[in-house]
């Protein structure tokens, strides 16, 4: 799979590392707003380099549903587990 990201921030570099790591994805475009050199040619300002490239791999509707709700559904452990942290911290 070859995907694009749009930023490289805390999530968007996150999602490299691990896109790096996989047999199974490719991250073929970076979105920047300020050079990034270390991205080498991945990196472009230009966001129709991306929507213009038939090779990066788009998700459709449902596919984005499901990884929004997959998503929604780890948020919501991972705030269970800070308030239960918060209270023991409280005790």
């Amino acid at each position: 799979m070859n995907i694009a990201l749009l930023g490289c921030g805390v999530v968007g570099g996150g999602v490299l590392e691990i896109a790096e790591k996989r047999a199974d994805m490719s991250v073929r475009y970076v979105l920047v707003r300020r050079d990034k050199p270390e991205l080498g040619e991945k990196a472009v300002k230009d966001i129709n380099v991306i929507l213009n490239d038939d090779e990066v791999d788009r998700l459709e509707q449902k596919q984005r549903a499901q990884i929004f709700h997959q998503l929604c559904q780890h948020l919501a452990c991972i705030l269970a587990l800070l308030q239960k942290l918060a209270l023991q911290f409280q005790n």
